[in-house]
């Protein structure tokens, strides 16, 4: 303890930019800080595909993934899940006809060529051909340097998707729209306030600066619900009540699930 102690107090007082070292210093802590927090993308190594293996035992029957990109982790869900339908939805029109043919023939996948959000209608797009997991409905947000496209998609309301398809209930809803989650969330008002949706995974990050929709919000609106919410990690879900502290913006996945599966929660807790 008194050696931290000192070393902290060492940091602290030559932790300026003028000393040499402090910009390498800098740069080895912020790496630290991202391999601490997960800040990483990579579906196999920050506990997506884990969050699949810890549910396969519950036998999940329904699964959507919004924002389903190319198929990646659709496809992920249909391995770990052999019972489960899953509806991928992709609302960039050019990247929904790679998930189209990538998974539109497997037998327990269900392509939808539109998003979910809060309204059934057609919504401006930014999309970055070469960079397609960057699409976004937050038109000239400046947050990505790379080239876009403008063009548009269309959005329906989950509860109205569910109700032409004739679903009950989810059991595990992936949402990674850039910045759209709230939207999402909208869309299924009925489903959310009776329950009928297990497990919410979420993207949180340098998005909803733009957004303004904090992390606190998401807390907020699904504890009201009847849900708990915890960070992601490779190890499972930190189940915790938000903090100030947590709002990093760092990412990148955050998961809710509801009072009523207590089972699910377990297998899926740090």
């Amino acid at each position: 303890m008194g050696v931290g102690r000192r070393l902290l107090g060492a940091l602290r007082r030559h932790g300026q930019r003028r000393w040499p070292l402090s910009g390498a210093m800098a740069a080895a802590a912020r790496a630290y800080l991202d391999g601490y927090e997960n800040n990483d993308f990579d579906m196999a190594r920050n506990g997506e595909v884990a969050l699949l293996r810890r549910l396969a035992p519950l036998r999940p029957r329904m699964v959507f993934d919004v924002g389903a990109n190319r198929g990646e982790w659709s496809r992920a869900a249909l391995d770990a899940f052999p019972d489960a339908r899953v509806h991928a939805f992709e609302i960039a029109p050019p990247t929904a006809a790679v998930l189209a043919a990538s998974l539109g023939a497997h037998p327990r996948c269900a392509v939808m060529a539109y998003g979910l959000g809060e309204a059934d209608r057609g919504i401006a797009l930014e999309f970055r051909p070469g960079l397609d997991v960057l699409t976004t409905r937050l038109v000239d947000a400046g947050i990505h340097a790379a080239p876009a496209e403008r063009m548009e998609g269309r959005i329906r309301r989950g509860d109205a998707h569910c109700a032409d398809h004739g679903i009950d209930a989810i059991d595990l809803l992936k949402i990674d729209v850039e910045g759209g989650e709230p939207e999402v969330l909208d869309g299924f008002g009925a489903m959310l306030a009776e329950g009928r949706i297990g497990v919410i995974q979420f993207e949180y990050g340098m998005a909803n600066i733009t957004s303004r929709v904090l992390l606190r919000d998401f807390h907020a609106r699904l504890g009201a619900a009847g849900y708990e919410l915890g960070k992601l990690y490779p190890h499972g879900v930190a189940f915790a009540p938000w903090r100030p502290e947590a709002e990093d913006f760092r990412g990148p996945n955050h998961v809710a699930v509801h009072r009523t599966r207590p089972g699910w929660r377990a297998a899926l807790a740090a």
